[in-house]
C-alpha cells in the first residue's frame, strides 16, 4: 500500500515535470544554429527510471525495517 502511494506521487511529478522540461529544453535549444528535436522516448525513459528508483528504494527500506528485531527498537526508546 505504501508503494502505491509513492508511485502515484512519482507519476504525478512526472506528469507535471515533463511538459515543463520539454518547454525549457525546446526554448534553450532553439537559439542554436544546429539544434535537435527532442524525442518523446527521452522523457519516457527518464520517467520509467524514476519509477524504478522510487520502487527500489521503498522496497529496500521495507525489507530493512522488516529484518530489524523489535526488541532493539523498544530498548532504545
Amino acid at each position: 500500500m505504501l508503494t502505491i502511494v509513492f508511485v502515484k506521487l512519482v507519476f504525478l511529478a512526472i506528469l507535471i515535470a515533463t511538459p515543463l522540461a520539454w518547454l525549457a529544453m525546446d526554448q534553450g535549444i532553439s537559439d542554436f544554429a544546429y539544434h535537435i528535436h527532442i524525442q518523446w522516448w527521452t522523457f519516457a525513459f527518464a520517467g520509467i527510471m524514476a519509477l524504478i528508483l522510487a520502487t527500489t528504494t521503498i522496497g529496500w527500506q521495507a525489507i530493512r525495517s522488516a529484518k530489524v528485531n523489535p526488541i532493539h527498537s523498544l530498548r532504545d526508546e
